[in-house]
C-alpha cells in the first residue's frame, strides 16, 4: 500500500500525514504529535478523506479486494455448516437406529461477562458494545479473561490505543469484539478454550449436548457476587448442528429461544436450579465457562419462565416451550419436582 506520507482529513482531529499502511492498519499523525491507527481500507470515506485524489483509485481497489476476501470467508462459513449439518444427520440416523438415549445431563448453562450493549426494558444487554463504564468494568475490576486480553479490542480503546469511533465500527463491519456483545444477535454460546496443556488454545468441545438441548444463558451484575447469578435468556440447540465441533459452540433453532426482561431476570436466579450437593452453600460458578444440568433441571427452569411470564403477552409462547421440552424429554409437565434450593 502507497500511501505513505499522504495528507489526510478527519472529521475530529483535523489534518494529518499518513507514517504507515500496513496489516489492514493506518497509522497517521494528527498535529505533528498525536499517533491515530485505523482499519485500512474502511477507514477512507467514512472517517478520513484524503487529499491527493490520485490515490482513491488504489483505495477503492484495495477495497474491493477487501470485500471480496470477506465474501469468500463468508462463503466457506456456509460451505463449512453445510458439511456439519450432513454430518449431525447421519449421527442422528445411527442414534435411531441403535435406540440409545441421550445422556439425562446433556443440558448446558453458560457463564457470560455482564454486557450492557443495547440495554431495555426488554433484555438486559447482550446486543450490542458495552457501554464505556461496562469496559473499564470488565477490564480494570473485574478483569475478565478476554476483556483484560491485550488481543482485545475493548482493552485496546481502554488503552488508549483505539477511539470508540474505531471501536464502534470494527463492530459495525462485523469484526470480533467478544462473544457477549453479539450473544442475542447470532443466538450463539460459546464454552471457551483450553487455558493450559498440550491443547492449549483449542476451543473446549461440549460433547454431551445433543440437538433439543436446553442452553441457559446467565451472568451477574457487576460488584454483586457469584451467589446472584441469574438466568437471561434460554434456547433449544438446533436440531440442524451440535457442539461436537472444533468452534465448541452451540446455536438456537429459529423457534425455541426465549430473552427475559431484566425484571424477570433477577426472580431466575441460577443457583436455585444448579449446585453441588455435596457443598450446597457454595454458589460458585468456577472458572469454566459452561456446566451441564439434568433434563429435570431444565424443565424447572422452563417452568419457572412459563410462570413468570403469565399475563405478559408472552405466557403462550413460554408454555409451547415447556410442553416441547418435555414432550421430547418424556416429562410428565404437570409433574415437575420443585428445584433443588441452595438455601432451603
Amino acid at each position: 500500500m502507497g500511501l505513505r506520507g499522504g495528507t489526510v482529513k478527519h472529521k475530529m482531529f483535523g489534518k494529518g500525514k499518513i507514517l504507515e499502511c500496513a496489516s489492514n492498519r493506518v497509522t497517521i499523525l494528527f498535529g505533528g504529535k498525536t499517533k491515530k491507527k485505523f482499519l485500512y481500507p474502511s477507514a477512507f470515506g467514512r472517517f478520513l478523506e484524503i487529499e491527493d485524489k490520485s490515490f482513491l483509485k488504489q483505495i477503492e481497489e484495495d477495497k474491493n479486494v477487501f470485500a471480496q476476501e470477506k465474501a469468500k470467508e463468508k462463503q466457506l462459513i456456509i460451505e463449512r455448516r453445510a458439511q456439519m449439518r450432513t454430518t449431525q444427520a447421519k449421527l442422528r440416523a445411527s442414534s435411531s437406529r441403535g435406540a440409545r438415549k441421550a445422556p439425562d445431563r446433556s443440558n448446558v448453562a453458560f457463564k457470560c461477562n455482564y454486557c450492557d450493549g443495547g440495554k431495555n426494558t426488554k433484555a438486559v444487554g447482550f446486543k450490542g458494545l458495552c457501554s464505556d463504564e461496562m469496559i473499564n468494568y470488565n477490564v480494570s475490576k473485574a478483569k475478565n479473561l478476554w476483556c483484560s486480553s491485550p488481543e482485545s479490542q475493548c482493552y485496546k480503546y481502554w488503552q488508549g490505543d483505539i477511539t470508540r469511533q474505531e471501536l464502534d465500527a470494527i463492530y459495525n463491519d462485523g469484526g470480533l469484539i467478544c462473544y457477549e456483545s453479539q450473544m442475542l444477535k447470532s443466538w450463539r454460546a460459546y464454552a471457551g478454550i483450553i487455558q493450559s496443556g498440550r491443547n492449549k488454545g483449542k476451543s473446549i468441545r461440549m460433547s454431551s449436548v445433543r440437538p433439543h438441548s436446553l442452553a441457559l444463558l446467565t451472568t451477574r451484575l457487576p460488584n454483586v457476587k457469584d451467589d446472584e447469578r441469574f438466568i437471561f435468556a434460554v434456547f433449544l440447540v438446533d436440531e440442524n448442528t451440535g457442539s461436537n465441533w472444533d468452534e465448541g459452540y452451540v446455536e438456537a433453532g429459529p423457534k425455541y429461544r426465549m430473552v427475559l426482561s431484566p425484571d424477570e431476570a433477577r426472580q431466575l436466579k441460577f443457583w436455585d436450579y444448579s449446585y453441588n450437593p455435596k457443598k450446597p452453600t457454595r454458589n460458585v460458578f468456577g472458572s469454566g465457562l459452561h456446566r451441564y444440568l439434568t433434563d429435570e433441571q431444565a424443565a424447572q427452569v422452563l417452568k419457572a419462565i412459563y410462570e413468570i411470564k403469565q399475563s405478559t403477552g408472552e405466557e403462550k409462547k413460554a408454555k409451547d416451550f415447556l410442553d416441547f421440552y418435555c414432550k421430547i424429554k418424556g416429562i410428565n409437565a404437570a409433574n415437575i419436582h420443585l428445584p433443588n434450593r441452595a438455601n432451603e
